[in-house]
């Protein structure tokens, strides 16, 4: 889940996951907490937090996608912020602070159904918060919130180019495909999307800001949304993490912070907004 603010990140890279909950523990302890992370080439990559304004965070993870104990998060307060999964499990992170009010999920095995949910979710009025999907079960989970008051879409990207640059200075315009619904019962107009798709590609308009990432058949699947605090991001793919170790340190020191790390593909997306 995107945070609403951030003032300071780490990383926790480690190939085992027991050194992993070490140092999360320790950088709670700091104040941090965990905004994203992913699995991928054997690594997890865990992008850690300071300044959220959420208060405490805890893991779950199963062999299945443990929906009972999300249940259990909910009656004690706690929301769904984060879902990877590794080669054997669902890991789930569980904060409370969040600011969510409610939160449901929802899960499928037809990704034509997983559009179809965001499309219903969205137009009801629910802000789609995270999603993520396991190869392995062929399966396709959301977590949707209400009062986030976030206007979204989904598009996908057949080529995305290595280097993107949306709002500020380096902003251009890029092509994708905004994805309709297919029941024209949830098709909305007169949004901001609207006015964004007939002419407001410049750097000066108000840009969607991409929120999650999830791949299917090869193609990547962007949530685009209205209504968060930020105006610009950077987004970077590449073959191998130690390639974009530089970017990282690069956009942190132009006050960039990640927002979404994804691995894709066997290429790796990470966000960055400001």
């Amino acid at each position: 889940m995107v945070p609403l603010r951030i003032s300071e990140q780490t990383l926790v890279i480690e190939e085992n996951w027991d050194r992993c909950e070490r140092e999360i523990e320790r950088l709670w302890e700091d104040g941090f907490m965990i905004t994203d992370f992913d699995y991928g080439d054997g690594v997890y990559h865990i992008v850690m937090s300071a300044g959220t304004g959420w208060r405490e965070q805890y893991i779950e993870s199963g062999s299945e996608f443990p929906e009972r104990v999300i249940e259990d998060g909910w009656n004690e307060g706690y929301m769904v912020t984060n879902i990877a999964i590794d080669d054997e499990e669902w890991i789930l992170v569980f904060t409370s602070g969040s600011h969510l009010r409610s939160q449901s999920w929802h899960g499928t095995h037809s990704f034509d159904e997983f559009e179809d949910m965001f499309h219903e979710a969205t137009y009801n009025g629910e802000t789609v918060t995270k999603i993520a999907y396991d190869d392995e079960d062929e399966l396709y989970i959301a977590m949707t919130a209400e009062g986030m008051n976030w206007e979204q879409k989904m598009s996908n990207w057949e080529d995305m180019p290595e280097d993107v640059f949306v709002g500020g200075q380096r902003h251009r315009p890029y092509n994708r495909n905004y994805r309709s619904a297919r029941n024209n019962s949830y098709q909305r107009s007169g949004g901001r999307f609207d006015s964004y798709s007939q002419g407001g590609y410049g750097m000066d308009h108000d840009q969607p800001m991409v929120t999650d990432i999830i791949d299917h058949d090869g193609d990547y699947f962007f949530i685009e949304s209205f209504g968060t605090p930020y105006r610009e991001q950077r987004m970077h793919l590449r073959h191998h993490w130690d390639d974009i170790d530089a970017i990282v340190a690069e956009c942190w020191d132009e006050g960039f912070f990640i927002t979404t790390a994804a691995h894709i593909n066997d290429e790796w997306v990470l966000v960055f907004s400001r």
